[in-house]
């Protein structure tokens, strides 16, 4: 499935606010349940990331600065040592891991808005 930019962002945003409601680390079962509310998407996406997912679909270098979230990883690769994104993977409490998932989801939610003053 191609996504616009502005598709993949607004999933990612949605499927990180599962996963901050739910402080799970499983990607997989919040893409599950995102997809319960949009039957449209596909069965699976690539890293069960939607910015890989685009980087993907686009044919655009795959993780690496190129990413559409490089500024919700602070200039960097997602999974680059003290992003957002392997805080969270590191992390070993649920609650914590809210905290970051959360970090990212408001990331996303900030790029929409700077997408939208355009």
């Amino acid at each position: 499935m191609k996504l616009s930019k502005r598709q993949a962002i607004q999933y990612c945003m949605e499927m990180w606010e599962i996963l901050a409601r739910t402080g799970g680390w499983d990607k997989g079962v919040a893409y599950k349940e995102l997809r319960r509310k949009n039957p449209k998407l596909p069965s699976s996406i690539y890293g069960y990331c939607f910015a890989c997912e685009y980087d993907e679909t686009h044919k655009v270098r795959y993780c690496d600065n190129t990413c559409i979230l490089t500024d919700v990883w602070e200039g960097r690769s997602c999974d680059d040592h003290g992003t957002p994104y392997d805080r969270w993977e590191r992390v070993k409490t649920s609650r914590t891991r809210k905290k970051y998932a959360k970090e990212i989801a408001d990331g996303c939610r900030k790029l929409l808005k700077e997408m939208d003053k355009k």
